[in-house]
């Protein structure tokens, strides 16, 4: 797939042409650029705009897209919450139970000392 950067594919009408999909984004170093699937055109020919431009022509589908990774994001945190709360309840069960253990052999030991 050859990247090109802020140049829509050629057209032999000048209709505008409609955002398929915005596939991707990328940090190129000097600003974010969403990588652009063009409806009816070939997948080799998506190119990559910028945010500014994508808000002024496309703004429904990039809204669309900034939410959804907004949720995907907001998933990944929740879930990762969840992971450290049952790592964490697994460890304090842990040192509850070695405790526990610590406490009966304590006492085992003070019986038999007696």
């Amino acid at each position: 797939m050859q990247e090109k950067i802020g140049s829509k594919p050629l057209i032999e009408n000048k209709e505008k042409i409609k955002l398929e999909k915005i596939l991707t984004k990328k940090d190129f170093g000097n600003g974010w650029r969403y990588l652009i699937k063009w409806k009816n055109i070939p997948l080799e020919n998506t190119t990559w705009e910028t945010p500014e431009k994508l808000k002024l022509e496309y703004k429904k589908e990039y809204d669309a897209y900034e939410k959804k990774l907004d949720e995907i994001k907001s998933h990944d945190r929740t879930s990762t919450s969840k992971k450290d709360k049952a790592i964490k309840s697994n460890k304090i069960e842990k040192i509850n139970k070695t405790n526990s253990r610590d406490k009966l052999s304590d006492k085992i030991d003070n019986k038999s000392n007696k």
